[in-house]
């Protein structure tokens, strides 16, 4: 992977867990609903730069019928820990919700490729 297709610094973040000295669920709103937060998936390096690719019509159409949801392509170097509940956001606040991640073909340990889908992720 070349580094001057790594244009775009994204921040990558997982669910907190908020557990109460009860044990149950932390924070909960008026209704009575679970407040989930986001915070930093990683202790260092959790803003990283990344290839973000708007996937085409052709490569939509054929994804359909497995995730329909996925409108970008997401590739960063290797790293462990990654998981598809976690979402990135860039700097402008766009979050992409990862999908589906797809280690690099050649070794697994060079890349990541994640199949992202955009929209608001606030819990």
């Amino acid at each position: 992977m070349r580094a001057g297709r790594l244009r775009t610094w994204l921040t990558f973040e997982k669910r907190a867990v908020d557990i109460d000295s009860d044990g149950e669920p932390g924070q909960v709103d008026d209704s009575g609903n679970r407040i989930e937060r986001w915070e930093d998936a990683f202790l260092v390096g959790s803003r990283m730069p990344a290839e973000v690719v708007a996937v085409s019509g052709r490569e939509l159409m054929a994804a359909a019928a497995v995730q329909s949801r996925v409108s970008h392509r997401i590739k960063v170097r290797y790293r462990s820990g990654f998981d598809a509940g976690m979402r990135a956001r860039d700097p402008d606040g766009v979050l992409y919700n990862l999908e589906a991640i797809i280690p690099d073909p050649e070794n697994g340990r060079s890349w990541i490729t994640f199949l992202a889908s955009t929209g608001v992720n606030e819990g």
